[in-house]
């Protein structure tokens, strides 16, 4: 028993409790560089996504309906901030405001990403679903989800008319152009790397309803601006333009395609349709019927011209 212990604590001892520190100290070398190595993934993962990074944000016009008069631009500020785990899955906090000083703000759900995937999470839901897939290629049809999973499911089917690249504040960003079909000439969403779509961020979740993206930022930086507006913020309610018929009959109104314009008073001579902040997105000698399916959902003016030059104003809903 005393030779035992004496072997216990001999210099052979001492020589075997120095080696194993010694690979102690190796193996938590190796654990560090891993953790490390991991960590730059991680680093390099988050700057090569193509819509959820850091201190993004996104500056969004639309319109809303009701009140006195009936339609007010507003201006949606979305942006992420903080994080939250789910299951596996980090997500990113998104949240909205409505006015220019961003005081008024809410949250609107989590958002992630994973291979070129967006997933979101709507506020108050459960399952996630696929918003963004920069990861399609030209010529194939896809299913879209249009619900919450924790709806009942509803889904569409898109084709992807083109993908090609074009230059964004000096850097090439992948750009996904989605139609019905592969005959139909408009283009139903514009999809581009890390703007997302020009409909507007969360347009993909919530349904346009006539919104367009105005601009986008990284950094505080302004990285996009869409080039047919002036501004990143709108806000108030549209010019109260005098409505003159003078017996025009334009129908029908709403439309979804075709609209009819014919007068029994007037020689009219040039149709000119302007959006909500006053943008000519129509013009043309007059015909009878014009096909206006090419304009994003929601509210614009259309200005009548006779051989006189007056012009006759009238309010038209695009659906």
């Amino acid at each position: 028993m005393n030779k035992m212990k004496k072997n216990l604590f001999s210099p052979t001892s001492s020589v075997v409790k120095r080696g194993t520190v010694a690979t102690l100290c190796l193996m938590l070398t190796k654990s560090l560089l891993l953790v490390f190595t991991l960590l730059g993934s991680v680093t390099l993962s988050l700057a090569q996504n193509t819509i959820v990074n850091d201190y993004s944000s996104w500056a969004v016009v639309g319109y809303s309906s009701g009140g006195s008069p009936p339609h007010y631009l507003i201006t949606d500020y979305v942006d992420f901030d903080g994080d939250s785990i789910v299951g596996d899955y980090l997500y990113k906090k998104v949240f909205m405001c409505r006015d220019e000083l961003h005081e008024h703000i809410a949250y609107m759900g989590l958002m992630r990403e994973e291979n070129q995937k967006t997933y979101f999470v709507q506020g108050g839901l459960v399952a996630d679903r696929l918003i963004y897939d920069f990861s399609l290629e030209a010529g194939i049809y896809f299913e879209y989800d249009t619900s919450p999973p924790d709806y009942n499911p509803w889904s569409v089917t898109l084709y992807v008319k083109s993908v090609d690249f074009i230059e964004i504040n000096g850097s090439m960003k992948k750009r996904i152009q989605i139609t019905d079909n592969p005959d139909a000439e408009k283009i139903r969403y514009t999809w581009i790397e890390e703007i997302g779509s020009l409909d507007g961020i969360l347009s993909m979740t919530f349904g346009n309803s006539g919104r367009t993206l105005l601009c986008y930022f990284q950094n505080d930086e302004l990285i996009y601006k869409n080039p047919d507006y002036s501004e990143c913020y709108y806000e108030g309610y549209l010019a109260d333009l005098p409505v003159e018929k003078n017996g025009l009959s334009v129908y029908p109104n709403p439309t979804s395609g075709e609209l009819r314009v014919t007068s029994d008073e007037l020689q009219v001579t040039r149709i000119e349709i302007f959006d909500i902040v006053g943008k000519m997105v129509y013009g043309q000698a007059y015909e009878h019927t014009i096909d206006i399916s090419f304009l994003p959902t929601g509210l614009y003016f259309l200005k009548v011209y006779d051989t006189n030059e007056q012009v006759s104003v009238i309010k038209i809903i695009k659906r």
